[in-house]
């Protein structure tokens, strides 16, 4: 008689599909819990290298083509390689770190923390450092 094993399924974090910047966006789009105010976009510039802009600089999210170069400011989402809180990153590419939906295994202090909790732990620490 053949025994049957069991098999394990495990899951590994760091192949699974790291959100996107466009989700990123639109999450801060359309999420009334994050204040967009207090978030800052860290993007490649081709000629001065990451600049860092608020995020509510930036009025065209969608295809670029039909961007108006005199009203909307846009970057190619491509570009992007961090949102900040204030200023704690919370998502970036090039370190594979995600606060906002918590699709990369490595958060450090924040492992498991909704973005709002950590928004929270953000806060307390700035104002502790004053």
């Amino acid at each position: 008689m053949e025994s049957k094993k069991k098999k394990i399924k495990t899951i590994n974090k760091t192949s699974d599909r790291m959100r996107t910047s466009l989700d990123v966006i639109k999450r801060l789009q359309w999420d009334e819990n994050l204040p967009k105010e207090f978030f800052t976009i860290g993007y490649i510039d081709r000629f001065k290298g990451i600049i860092e802009d608020p995020f509510t600089k930036f009025s065209h999210w969608g295809d670029l083509v039909n961007a108006d170069d005199n009203i909307d400011l846009a970057i190619p989402q491509h570009r992007i390689v961090y949102f900040k809180y204030k200023n704690t990153k919370v998502w970036d590419k090039t370190q594979r770190l995600d606060l906002i939906f918590n699709s990369t295994i490595f958060q450090g202090d924040y492992n498991g923390k909704m973005i709002e909790e950590i928004m929270h732990d953000i806060d307390v620490m700035n104002s502790k450092s004053r």
